[in-house]
C-alpha cells in the first residue's frame, strides 16, 4: 500500500491517555474467595450489596455466575486476589460468563503493579471470551485482558427469543454498561460486540408455529473508553441499539484481518439504533473501512479522531430501517490519512452531514483507476463542508512524525489557526486532551498546536485486595455458602480489653514487624495508631489464617513511635514499637 504508515508507539506514549492511570489508593478486604473453576449461583451465596468477591490468583477453565446482584452505588465486585487470574476455556463455554447479573463490577485491578489482573481466553470456534447476557445490566469491566477468542472478545447483549419475552425491547433495557481500561487482542470476531445487530428490522423467529419479528433491547448509558484493541478478525469495536453512547480514548489497530463475512472487516462500527459521541480515538490499519456508520438512530458527533491506513474508505455512512431523518451527522476536527479508496463515502441522503476542520490526506493508496474522491456521495446525499484541508502530499502538513503515526503539529504547520470556531458544537479540546483553541483560531485536524491542557479525564483506580476481613467465605461451585460473618467492630485503643501478652520484633523495625502471641491463639485483627490515638492502618485475618504469629508491613509509615493493638481469640494485647 502506497504511503503506508508504520505505527511505532510514538503517538501512544505522546498522547498520555492510551490507558488511564491505574492507582490502588484503597484496599478491598475480600468478603468471599473463589479458588475453583465452575458455576456459581447467587442463591447459594446471598452476597450483600457492596460485597467483594475475590478470585484467587491462578489458572481456571471457566467461571460462570448466575443472578448475582448488587445495588446502585453498591455493586458486587469480582476482582483478582494475590496476582494474575488466567481463565482459559478450551471447550464450548466462555471463559467468563455472566447470566442475569446486575450492578456488578469485574476488575483486574486487585494487585498493585499488575495492569491487567484478569486474563480471559477461549479457543473453540464461535465462543466469546467474556459474555454478559441473559438480561444482565449495570455492568462495569476494567483492567481485563482478552488474550484470544473463537469469536468476540467481550460480548454484551441479550438476543430476543421466543422463550423469554421479558428480554424483548418493549420489556427490557440494558443500562449503564461501562467498559474501560482493557486490552483485547487476537480474537476471531469483534473485539467488542456490544448490542444486537438488528435494531431496525428485528429478527424473524417462529414462536409456537407462528412467524414473528422480535426486536432487541436498547442499551442506555453505554460508555467505552481507554481500551486497547488489536488484531481482530472482524471489527475492533461494534456497537448497536445504543442511544446516547459515549466512545472515546480508545486505540483500535489491525482490525478485520480475517472476517467471517466479507463486510465485517472494519475498524469501528456504529450500527442500528445507536447515536451519540465518538471522540478522541486512534484507528489504524482497518482491512476495509476505518469508521462505518450504518443504521444509526439520530445525531452522531465524530470528533478528535485519527483514522489512518484504512484499506477501503476512511468513513462510510448510510441509513437503515429506523434511522431518523433530518438528524445531524457531524465530523469535526478529525485527521484521515492513507485511505485505500475515498476519504468519505456518504449515502445518508435523508440526514444532514457536516464536515468541519478535518484533514483528508493521501486518498487512493491502492492506486486504482477509479475516480476516488476526498468526499464522495451516493443516493443524492450532500454535506456542508467548512474549514477542511485536503491534500495528496502529507509532508506539506508538517506533522511531528507522520511515518510513526504522530500527527501532532509542528510550529510551522499550515493547519494552525486555519479552522473555524466549533465551540458551539462542544469541541473544546484535541486528541491529546489539550485546550482548543490556543492561537487566534481553531487548528485543522485532530491536534491543536500548544501546551495548555484541558481538564483531565479521570483515570480509573484499582483496589488492592486483602484477606484481612474476619471470617471471609471460600466459595465452591454448586455448594451452599455459609452466611457471611459480621465484621468485628473496634471502637478504639481506649476500650477495655482482656489483656494478653504479645512479643514484637525487631524493635526498632524498618520494614516487617513480627507479632507473636501464645501458641494456638488465633490473631484476628492488628491495628496500629499514632501516639495521638489516630488509627494508621489495620489488618484482619480469617479463621486459622494467623495462629500464634503474623507479620505486618510498616515500610510506608513515617519514622517514630506507634501503639499497636492485637485482637485474638483469647483476648487483646497492646504494645508500642519504634518505626525506624
Amino acid at each position: 500500500m502506497k504511503g503506508h504508515i508504520g505505527w511505532m508507539g510514538t503517538w501512544l506514549l505522546g498522547a498520555g491517555w492510551a490507558v488511564s492511570a491505574q492507582a490502588q489508593s484503597t484496599k478491598c478486604p475480600c468478603d468471599y474467595l473463589i479458588k475453583t473453576s465452575g458455576t456459581y449461583y447467587a442463591k447459594q451465596v446471598n452476597a450483600p450489596a457492596g460485597s467483594t468477591i475475590c478470585i484467587q490468583a491462578g489458572q481456571y477453565e471457566t467461571l460462570k455466575f448466575y443472578n448475582f446482584a448488587g445495588e446502585a452505588g453498591k455493586p458486587l465486585t469480582f476482582i483478582n486476589y494475590g496476582g494474575p487470574v488466567v481463565i482459559k476455556s478450551t471447550g464450548k463455554e466462555s471463559a467468563l460468563d455472566f447470566y442475569n447479573c446486575r450492578n456488578i463490577k469485574v476488575s483486574g485491578g486487585g494487585k498493585p503493579g499488575l495492569q491487567y489482573g484478569i486474563t480471559a481466553q477461549t479457543t473453540f470456534q464461535d465462543v466469546s471470551a467474556m459474555h454478559i447476557h441473559d438480561k444482565s445490566t449495570d455492568v462495569e469491566v476494567e483492567f481485563v485482558e482478552i488474550a484470544g477468542a473463537g469469536f468476540a472478545g467481550i460480548m454484551a447483549k441479550t438476543d430476543p427469543s421466543c422463550s423469554d419475552s421479558t428480554a424483548w425491547r418493549s420489556n427490557f433495557t440494558m443500562t449503564n454498561v461501562h467498559i474501560h481500561d482493557n486490552y483485547i487482542h487476537d480474537v476471531k470476531g469483534e473485539g467488542m460486540y456490544i448490542g444486537n445487530s438488528f435494531w431496525g428490522t428485528g429478527q424473524e423467529r417462529t414462536c409456537n408455529g407462528v412467524k414473528v419479528r422480535l426486536f432487541p433491547h436498547n442499551i442506555t448509558n453505554l460508555h467505552i473508553h481507554h481500551n486497547r484493541v488489536e488484531r481482530t478478525g472482524a471489527e475492533g469495536i461494534q456497537i448497536g441499539c445504543a442511544p446516547d453512547f459515549n466512545v472515546h480514548h480508545n486505540v483500535v489497530r489491525s482490525t478485520g484481518i480475517a472476517p467471517f463475512t466479507p463486510d465485517q472487516d472494519n475498524g469501528i462500527q456504529i450500527g442500528g439504533g445507536a447515536d451519540g459521541q465518538l471522540h478522541h480515538n486512534y484507528l489504524e490499519d482497518a482491512h476495509d473501512i476505518g469508521l462505518i456508520i450504518v443504521g444509526h438512530l439520530g445525531d452522531v458527533t465524530v470528533s478528535n479522531n485519527v483514522v489512518i491506513n484504512s484499506g477501503g474508505v476512511a468513513v462510510f455512512c448510510d441509513e437503515r430501517t429506523g434511522s431518523l431523518p433530518n438528524r445531524a451527522i457531524r465530523f469535526i476536527n478529525n485527521t484521515f490519512v492513507n485511505s485505500g479508496e475515498d476519504g468519505f463515502r456518504l449515502y445518508n441522503e435523508t440526514q444532514k452531514n457536516i464536515l468541519v476542520n478535518n484533514v483528508i490526506a493521501n486518498i487512493n493508496t491502492l492506486n486504482s483507476r477509479s475516480p476516488y474522491k476526498a468526499v464522495s456521495f451516493g443516493q443524492n446525499a450532500t454535506a456542508e463542508q467548512t474549514g477542511n484541508t485536503i491534500t495528496q502530499d502529507v509532508t506539506t502538513l508538517r506533522f511531528a512524525d507522520f511515518a510513526k503515526g504522530d500527527f501532532k503539529l509542528l510550529k510551522d504547520s499550515p493547519l494552525i489557526d486555519k479552522g473555524v470556531d466549533v465551540s458551539s458544537m462542544g469541541v473544546v479540546s484535541d486528541l491529546a486532551d489539550r485546550l482548543r483553541p490556543q492561537g487566534v483560531g481553531y487548528d485543522v485536524g485532530a491536534y491543536e498546536f500548544g501546551e495548555l491542557l484541558a481538564p483531565a479525564v479521570p483515570g480509573a483506580e484499582g483496589c488492592e485486595t486483602t484477606l484481612t476481613r474476619i471470617g471471609y467465605v471460600t466459595l465452591q461451585p454448586g455448594v451452599q455458602a455459609p452466611p457471611l460473618p459480621p465484621v468485628e467492630v473496634i471502637t478504639g485503643v481506649e476500650e477495655s480489653v482482656v489483656p494478653i501478652e504479645l512479643a514484637l520484633s525487631p524493635v526498632p523495625c524498618p520494614d516487617r514487624l513480627q507479632i507473636t502471641v501464645e501458641t494456638g491463639v488465633e490473631i484476628r485483627r492488628v491495628a496500629i495508631y499514632s501516639l495521638a490515638g489516630q488509627e494508621v492502618n489495620q489488618w484482619r485475618f480469617a479463621a486459622r489464617e494467623a495462629t500464634g504469629r503474623c507479620e505486618i508491613t510498616v515500610t510506608p509509615y513515617a519514622s517514630g513511635l506507634y501503639t499497636i493493638r492485637v485482637t485474638t481469640s483469647a483476648g487483646t494485647g497492646t504494645g508500642r514499637f519504634l518505626k525506624q
